[in-house]
């Protein structure tokens, strides 16, 4: 009896045999039986849907950050200030890159305001880019 390895492609999801020669044989996809559906679950949609809010809201938060670090480099580099510390969190501007390093600030001493303070001129606020 010919020796057949069975093989799933990703992309048309059908069954891939060889037989004995070494020649791939394809199998039809199975049709949907009916009754073998599956059945909803309204505790798992729930919990789907609430994951779903989730991701929304992570890739706006992670959206808003990148814009926030690109103002702060751009306003870092044109004042040249290469740390600046605030609200607990640390920023560092990568020698030889424009890239911008965001750390938490580790003990409650760094925590505050560091930095040479100036005042925003009107008109310096700080804006979000997309």
């Amino acid at each position: 009896m010919a020796k057949s390895k069975q093989r799933f492609r990703a992309k048309s999801q059908t069954t891939v045999m060889t037989n004995g020669t070494g020649r791939r044989v394809k199998l039809p996809k199975q049709a949907q039986l009916p009754g073998t559906e599956q059945v909803r679950d309204k505790v798992l949609d729930a919990y789907c849907h609430g994951l779903s809010e989730c991701r929304e809201t992570t890739a706006q938060a992670l959206a808003d950050e990148k814009g926030y670090k690109v103002n702060a480099l751009r306003h870092m580099i044109d004042r040249k200030i290469t740390s600046y510390t605030a609200a607990g969190i640390r920023l560092d501007k990568l020698k030889g890159a424009d890239k911008l390093a965001v750390h938490v600030a580790k003990d409650q001493a760094s925590a505050t305001a560091s930095g040479t303070p100036t005042e925003l001129a009107e008109g310096d606020e700080p804006e979000l880019e997309g």
